[in-house]
Parts: C-alpha cells; structure tokens; sequence
C-alpha cells in the first residue's frame, strides 16, 4: 500500500523465511550439538532438560523414557543422558 517502511519489509522477509518456511540456518551436521549447548530443541520448540532437571547431578538427569545405554554413559562420564539420548537420535 506504500505505507511499509525497508524494517516492515526486512521482518516481513525474515518471518517468511524462518518461520513460514521453517528454514534453519544451522547446517544439519552442526545442529543436535547446537541443540545440546543451548538446551533446546528447535524442532519441537522445547528444553532438552527440563526445569525438574535443575537441581540434580548431570549424570542423573534422566526420565523414565531415557535408554539404559544413555543411563549408563551418563554415570560414568557424569554427563546428561537426557542430552547423550538426544545427540544420538539427532545423529542416527
């Protein structure tokens, strides 16, 4: 109508291609590490550990869902097998 100003047209672009689309700008390669640093899985649009997971140990943040493989790693290395079960399904 002529009355957009150039940031009404660069948000406008932006939200067609990253949310319309659902196009991601982080190589699929990189992305399940990506996931794991921040928490989140874009996907789904959700943490990976969730605020129950606070307060306990790394290597005992798992639920009921959780691999006993995931379990297992997470105790030894004392990592999250919340975090080790998602890099494994993003990878595979």
């Amino acid at each position: 109508s002529g009355n957009q100003t150039s940031g009404d047209l660069g948000r406008s672009v932006a939200h067609a291609i990253f949310s319309t689309l659902s196009l991601n700008p982080i190589p699929q390669v990189a992305l399940p590490m990506v996931e794991v640093m921040t928490n989140r899985s874009f996907f789904k649009d959700t943490p990976i550990e969730g605020m129950g997971d606070e307060r306990r140990l790394p290597g005992d943040r798992y639920s009921a869902y959780t691999s006993d493989v995931a379990r297992e790693i997470g105790k030894t290395f004392n990592v999250s097998p919340k975090k080790i079960e998602h890099l494994i399904k993003g990878y595979s």
